[in-house]
């Protein structure tokens, strides 16, 4: 089963039960969550995806365009910009985002992840990469656990991310 979004000029499908595509979750900070606050660091207190969205479908001659998945605090806007994901990370990283970790879902033979407790913007990224961890709560713990699962790390400089790369950071 797959979900369709009609854009007018075509048919673009994406988060198929069985797909894999590479996304760029874009860390950054966040004035307005006064409750999150208590549970996040500086920088450190939202996300969102970026999704590769190819027309006609996935080939060389296929256009690249880029659907963002922002969570917000009361509904989700979801954007389609007409350029490729990795210039909308540079975009984004020029704007003041602390990080981006391009990762690699395959959701192949997973079994659908079903969000429990407090919806935030890192459950909701949860659910979408398909990453059943119930013990990464906040967007710093999100990083971190992309990173140990193999996800790049991408930043403008080098301090950027330092709090999610750990000992080789310091070294």
């Amino acid at each position: 089963m797959c979900s369709f979004l009609d854009l007018g000029f075509g048919v673009l499908m994406f988060f198929e039960k069985d797909k894999k595509f590479t996304a760029w979750i874009v860390f950054m900070g966040a004035d307005h969550r006064q409750f999150w606050r208590l549970f996040t660091s500086r920088g450190w207190r939202h996300c969102f995806i970026v999704v590769p969205s190819y027309y006609p479908e996935p080939g060389l001659m296929a256009e690249q365009h880029s659907i963002i998945i922002d969570p917000r605090t009361n509904h989700i806007a979801v954007d389609v910009l007409y350029m490729a994901p990795n210039l909308v990370a540079e975009h984004a990283l020029e704007m003041g985002a602390k990080c981006v970790i391009k990762f690699r879902v395959d959701r192949r033979g997973l079994r659908a992840y079903v969000p429990r407790g407090i919806t935030t913007c890192v459950s909701i990224l949860k659910a979408i990469c398909g990453i059943g961890a119930w013990y990464v709560w906040t967007p710093q713990h999100f990083a971190t656990y992309l990173l140990r699962n193999g996800g790049e790390l991408i930043t403008k400089g080098e301090t950027d991310g330092e709090h999610v790369r750990g000992k080789e950071a310091k070294g």
